[in-house]
C-alpha cells in the first residue's frame, strides 16, 4: 500500500509532531527513543506511463536460503589481527555515463530497491559480541514502518550471518521481517577467507545484488521485465567508502554513535524521508544524486501539504 498525501521536497517547513516525551526506554534489549510522532506523507502523483506497483510482500521462507546469509558456523566477529589491505573498487566508464546523463523528473513514482546498513546507520551495537544488544537510533521504527510500506527494502550489513539474525529479529517485528526481500551479510561481500576472519574494509557492490537472481524476482514488474539496476537502487549507509564502486547509488547519513546530539540528528530519519519522495520521481536515482547528493540539514522534509 502506497499513503497517498504529500511529497518531499527542500522545504523550510517542519513536519507536525505529536510530543509524546524525551525519556528513552529499554524494549526486548533495544534502547528506543520516543521524543515525538514522527510522521512522513509519502508522494502520490497521477498520471505517467511508468509502469508502477505497489510493494509486494516477500517473505523469507525456510526453502528459500539464498535471501538470508548464511548461518554455517563461522568465527564470531572478525579477528583483530593485522587486516589485508583491500583496494577500493572503481566505478565503471558506462557507471560513470550512465550517471552523467541528464535528471528528468516522472509523474509517478517508481518502483525502488532500497539497501539497508545496519550498525551506524539504523542503529548503534553497545557490545559486538553481544549483537542483540544495541541503541536504535530516533524514530527508527516508524522510518522502518514507513519504508516497508513504499518500497522494496533488503538489509546488507558487513556483520557475521550470526550477528544480522540477531540484530533483525530485535529491530524488526515479524511481520516486517517477512516483507524484506533479503537479509545480507559479510558472507556476501566476495571476501577471501582471510579477509572474512579479519577487520578489513570491505564495500559493498551493487552489481553483487543486481546479478542475483533471488534479488531479481523481487521486482514488482518481475514478469513483465522490470529489474533492478543502476537507476532504481539505493544503499542507505553511514561509510561512503563502502560505496566507492556506486557512489551515485549512495545516501550517505552521519554515523550513529548511540548517544543523541543535535537536532538535526534527531530528525535524520525524516530528512531522509522527504529526499527518497523526491527521488522516487526521477527516471534514474544516481544522475539525482550527483547531481543534489543528500546532505542532513540541507532542507529536506517528509512534507505535510495540508499545512
Amino acid at each position: 500500500m502506497h499513503p497517498a498525501h504529500g511529497i518531499g521536497s527542500k522545504a523550510n517547513k517542519k513536519p507536525r509532531r505529536q510530543r509524546l516525551g524525551s525519556s528513552p526506554r529499554l524494549e526486548g534489549g533495544v534502547t528506543l527513543y520516543a521524543d515525538s510522532d514522527w510522521q512522513t506523507s509519502p508522494a502520490r502523483l497521477a498520471e505517467s506511463g511508468l509502469r508502477t506497483g505497489d510493494v509486494a510482500e516477500y517473505p523469507i521462507h525456510k526453502n528459500q536460503p539464498h535471501l538470508r546469509s548464511d548461518n554455517v558456523k563461522r568465527p564470531a566477529s572478525p579477528a583483530k589481527n593485522k587486516a589485508s589491505t583491500i583496494p577500493a573498487p572503481q566505478p565503471t566508464e558506462a557507471y560513470l555515463l550512465q550517471a552523467n546523463q541528464p535528471t528528468l523528473e516522472l509523474h509517478r513514482p517508481r518502483d525502488i530497491l532500497l539497501i539497508l546498513d545496519l550498525n551506524g546507520t539504523l542503529l548503534h551495537r553497545m557490545n559486538r559480541s553481544k549483537s542483540q544488544h544495541f541503541v536504535a537510533r530516533p524514530h527508527t521504527r516508524e522510518f522502518l514502518q514507513h519504508l516497508l510500506s513504499r518500497f522494496s527494502v533488503m538489509i546488507w550489513s558487513s556483520a557475521t550471518p550470526t550477528s544480522v539474525t540477531a540484530m533483525c529479529r530485535k529491530l524488526f517485528s515479524k511481520e516486517q521481517r517477512g516483507l524484506l526481500v533479503a537479509e545480507w551479510a559479510r558472507d556476501k561481500l566476495g571476501l577471501t577467507p582471510q579477509q572474512y576472519n579479519q577487520k578489513v574494509q570491505v564495500y559493498k557492490q551493487l552489481e553483487r545484488v543486481w546479478d542475483s537472481d533471488a534479488i531479481a524476482t523481487s521486482h514488482p514488474q518481475h514478469s513483465a521485465g522490470g529489474r533492478w539496476d543502476q537507476t532504481n537502487t539505493i544503499l542507505l549507509d553511514d561509510s561512503a567508502l563502502k560505496a566507492s564502486a556506486q557512489p551515485y547509488n549512495h545516501i550517505s547519513v552521519p554515523e550513529f554513535k548511540g548517544v543523541r546530539e543535535s537536532e538535526s540528528e534527531k530528525s535524520v530519519f525524516n530528512q531522509v524521508v522527504g529526499y527518497l519522495e523526491a527521488i522516487t520521481l526521477q527516471r534514474d536515482v544516481s544522475s539525482f544524486i550527483r547531481k543534489d547528493p543528500f546532505e542532513v540539514a540541507d532542507g529536506w522534509n517528509a512534507v505535510d501539504p495540508s499545512g
